[in-house]
């Protein structure tokens, strides 16, 4: 049986804080759509946090919500890099951005 415990936020850690905000983004995401449909879902920085098991488990959620619809995802994370994704890498060079 699982347990439910009622704690604040500011006890869990940064991994945990992340995901609860991975799923608030989602359900805001999913309560916007159902009044107005929206083919477009934007995330910054979503995995920041996470572990490599956690990382997936997002992945698997974001592939599986944003299935018709156009999805940007800015991270760090050199790791994602789901199928049929088009990837723009950007590079700070002499405080210039640049597309590498």
């Amino acid at each position: 049986a699982t347990h439910l415990i009622d704690m604040p936020f500011e006890v869990l850690s940064g991994g945990q804080q992340q995901l609860v905000n991975v799923c608030i983004a989602f359900a805001m995401h999913d309560t916007i759509t159902l009044e107005k449909e929206c083919n477009l879902f934007v995330a910054d920085e979503i995995f920041e946090s996470l572990d490599s098991e956690n990382v997936e488990k997002v992945t698997t959620l974001l592939m599986k919500k944003c299935q018709n619809k156009s999805a940007f995802i800015i991270t760090h994370n050199q790791d994602f890099n789901p199928i049929g994704a088009n990837i723009i890498r950007l590079k700070n060079i002499k405080g210039n951005t640049l597309v590498v």
